[in-house]
């Protein structure tokens, strides 16, 4: 990659507009991405339905932001082992899997976060 003589501003748009055209890609073509937003979608509408604390908030934003994170990489770590090798190999199908299992295990503890806070919101008062 070539150096660039933009200034700082130029290179940070720049910058920008490529992650702009990734997230577009991933929500565009990756239908697990698409699945997560969707239930990110979800839990901040839940989230402002039953006024969850400004720490529950903090809490869900950043159990969300991994689970995104880790999808756009294990669908990045996807594209890449197709492109190097198309055909099946055992040592990439182990490779996927891993990465798979990274996205579910962040799905796992967004679930149980979400679970802990939403729970006494939305069960607790049928009770009472």
């Amino acid at each position: 990659m070539e150096e660039s003589n933009d200034n700082f501003f130029v290179r940070r748009k720049r910058a920008f507009g490529h992650a702009g055209r990734g997230l577009r890609l991933l929500a565009g073509k990756e239908v697990h991405f698409r699945i997560h937003l969707a239930a990110f979608m979800l839990v901040l509408l839940v989230g402002w339905w039953t006024e969850i604390s400004p720490a529950e908030w903090l809490s869900i934003i950043i159990v969300s932001g991994l689970v995104l994170a880790a999808e756009a990489f294990n669908s990045v770590l996807e594209r890449l082992c197709d492109f190097v090798s198309p055909e099946y190999h055992a040592r990439i199908k182990d490779i996927k899997d891993m990465s798979a299992a990274a996205v579910t295990l962040a799905a796992i503890a967004a679930f149980v976060t979400g679970l802990i806070i939403f729970i006494p919101k939305l069960i607790f008062p049928l009770f009472s």
